[in-house]
């Protein structure tokens, strides 16, 4: 062989392993971020929130590329699944951070978050709380808009001074502060006592013409009715008025729910399944529903996050020349099918 072809084939050999060694060096650069500091972090955590979000918490938080690593989930129980448990994973980024400036970052951005969505689920209770607005609506504070509290007390002071009210005083006792509840349960205690009087009524003169009973049994009964119908407007109830009042209600609680499907509330926390009609049960699932979203994130609100910076891992020595033998190995391989391929026609052009 030739100097000339011997000097080409070496030139090709050293410029291969050049291409070679620097194609292994940047292609593990670009796959392996270079890490130079740890942490340790630890949270407990309610329903795996952490662990389900891990990523995009840590994203948020941090402003440099980094690693996940050991992430453990830690659940002391055997036999009974519990919604509590413990997280645990190494942090590793490349320049380095203040583990207390990093803590503060991830639960500012964790906490932070379920903070917001406390804050939204508790001031839209009045929406979807079935209960809750039952409760508002049964303390006559949406029913009785157009009586005045001036209204409501001398109504109620009219009942209690009432002859019928001394004469009668109502065996039930009243422990509300509200006079527009008590003036409620003393209507109702005196209407049914009404009502009761006039089944009683009936019945003695149905004796009456059977010629069954005694006046003397029938006349305080008769006398007590008498004096109840004089002061009937202190207690009435109409039967109309008591429908078209359910009637209201159905239609306020109906409204209610109708808005409660349009809100962005409810967009933003929209359950897999629900009624797209007004239905009352449905109204009472959608209320618990959101009120479980509440009670779990306000569990969670509790638990922050804690980071420790364990230590810079030591620096590794240059990979170039233990890599090295494998390098002039595909150099040399490379070369060697050169060499095959290309020898014979080298060889006349240079003759």
């Amino acid at each position: 062989m030739s100097t000339k072809l011997k000097l080409l084939y070496v030139t090709f050999f050293i410029v291969t392993l050049i291409v070679v060694s620097f194609a292994n060096h940047f292609y593990k650069n670009l796959s392996h971020i270079e890490v130079g500091h740890k942490y340790t972090v630890v949270a407990d955590q309610y329903f795996n929130f952490k662990k389900n979000s891990l990523k995009k918490i840590i994203k948020k938080s941090i402003n440099q590329s980094f690693q996940l690593k050991n992430i453990k989930i830690i659940d002391e129980t055997l036999t009974l699944p519990k919604s509590k448990s413990s997280i645990q994973f190494d942090l590793l980024i490349y320049e380095f951070v203040d583990a207390s400036e990093i803590e503060f970052d991830i639960n500012k951005v964790y906490i932070g978050s379920i903070k917001e969505i406390v804050r939204d689920i508790s001031s839209n209770k009045s929406i979807y709380d079935y209960e809750y607005l039952k409760s508002l609506y049964e303390g006559q504070i949406i029913e009785d808009q157009n009586r005045s509290k001036a209204d409501i007390k001398n109504e109620y002071q009219e009942l209690i001074s009432s002859s019928l009210y001394k004469l009668y005083p109502p065996k039930i006792k009243c422990f509300f502060k509200s006079e527009q509840l008590c003036l409620n349960k003393f209507k109702r205690y005196y209407y049914d006592l009404y009502q009761a009087l006039n089944v009683s009524a009936l019945a003695m003169e149905m004796n009456t013409f059977k010629g069954e009973g005694s006046n003397l049994v029938e006349a305080p009964v008769f006398e007590i009715l008498a004096e109840f119908e004089k002061q009937k407007k202190l207690f009435y109830i109409d039967g109309e008025n008591s429908q078209f009042k359910e009637f209201k209600k159905e239609q306020y609680f109906q409204r209610k729910y109708n808005e409660l499907l349009k809100s962005d509330f409810f967009m933003n926390y929209i359950p897999d399944e629900f009624c797209l009609t007004y239905n009352p049960e449905c109204f009472r699932k959608l209320g618990e529903y959101f009120n479980k979203i509440l009670s779990k994130q306000q569990l969670e609100m509790k638990l922050p996050f804690k980071v420790k910076y364990v230590q810079k891992p030591k620096d590794k020595k240059s990979k170039v020349f233990s890599e090295l033998p494998l390098n002039i190995a595909a150099a040399f391989i490379a070369t060697y099918l050169f060499f095959i391929f290309t020898n014979r026609s080298f060889r006349i052009k240079i003759k």
